[in-house]
């Protein structure tokens, strides 16, 4: 039996078990790496390595993960949908959409919503999102949008 200090730590890298473990199985099959492998694998012993089997526990896990961020994407989508995007312009209002609807467009059709976007500041729209009382204005830097509150405004231009 040969055992080194050089073949426990090959077998520890490799099993991603401990120094002891590593010994023990070695010590069980008179020093052979691969044989010493296989003895951990059927054991269980080796954890997080390509050679080990999927325990229960990681497949509840990931799961878990999995329905928690598929429960969260969902309350984020319904929430999206629940704000209204408006153009308005004084006090005519020109577009009310939902907010994802919003954004599909500006998404797929980026072109013609950089051009729209542009257009609405140059004759001075006001873009805005509302979510039940609250709500989030956008205007171009012009001073004749009497409809808009002091409290509201947002200056876009502005530097922080």
């Amino acid at each position: 039996m040969n055992i080194t200090l050089e073949k426990i730590d090959l077998l520890k890298e490799r099993a991603n078990v401990s120094y002891t473990e590593a010994k023990d199985a070695l010590e069980h099959t008179d020093g052979d790496i691969v044989e010493a492998l296989i003895y951990l694998e059927k054991d269980d012993k080796i954890r997080n390595s390509r050679f080990s089997k999927k325990s229960k526990n990681d497949n509840y896990y990931h799961e878990k993960k999995g329905k928690d961020f598929i429960e969260s994407f969902k309350k984020n989508i319904k929430s999206i949908h629940e704000c209204n995007f408006f153009i308005r312009k004084k006090s005519r209002t020109y577009l009310n959409i939902p907010l994802s609807f919003a954004i599909l467009f500006g998404i797929f059709l980026i072109p013609y919503s950089l051009v729209f976007l542009a257009f609405t500041f140059v004759f001075g729209f006001k873009l805005e999102i509302r979510k039940g009382e609250k709500k989030y204005s956008f205007r171009s830097n012009d001073n004749n949008n009497e409809d808009i509150n002091e409290s509201e405004k947002v200056d876009i231009n502005k530097k922080n």
